[in-house]
């Protein structure tokens, strides 16, 4: 066999040669447009969004016994919780079980048969501080601070001082 033959079986005629590099160019140019999509929504966060916007309102005040009182007046379809940030900003107490309009909780250092409070979070109790009260959405803990939720919104604020035993 010729040189000038094995070439052409291996190498293809002229009107096959020019079929290979245009698909190519083709795949290229496609996976570089889907490429930089890809890339432009993660950047530009242009992906779903999620539930990440809550509003939220609450009546909040203090009962016979010195304790907070919360009861969420609006909002608490689109909520996880409700948490308690002392003026460090730290999570001091949180309740995910307030989480729908109308429900309400009681907060403090003592709740009427003398236990710890704490509706949500049996380890944290309020102490002489002041409060913001926010709704949130996602997970937080005691500790935390609410930034780590997925979303929040402040509903109130209190100062609380603990009753004498």
């Amino acid at each position: 066999m010729m040189p000038e033959e094995l070439q052409s079986k291996l190498v293809g005629d002229e009107e096959e040669r020019a079929v290979s590099p245009v698909i190519g160019v083709i795949l290229m140019v496609a996976i570089t447009v889907i490429l930089a999509a890809v890339i432009a929504a993660f950047v530009l966060d242009m992906g779903d969004p999620g539930n990440k916007s809550i509003s939220a309102s609450a009546d909040i005040g203090e009962n016979e016994t010195e304790n907070i009182t919360v009861e969420l007046t609006a909002g608490g379809s689109n909520i996880d919780g409700i948490a308690f940030v002392d003026s460090s900003g730290e999570i001091t107490v949180h309740d995910p079980n307030l989480n729908s309009t109308g429900a309400n909780g009681v907060y403090g250092t003592k709740i009427d048969s003398g236990s710890q409070a704490a509706a949500g979070d049996a380890d944290a109790v309020l102490s002489d501080d002041s409060y913001t009260i926010y709704a949130y959405q996602g997970s937080v803990e005691h500790g935390d601070s609410i930034d780590d939720a997925d979303a929040s919104v402040e509903i109130g604020s209190v100062e609380y001082d603990a009753p004498s035993p």
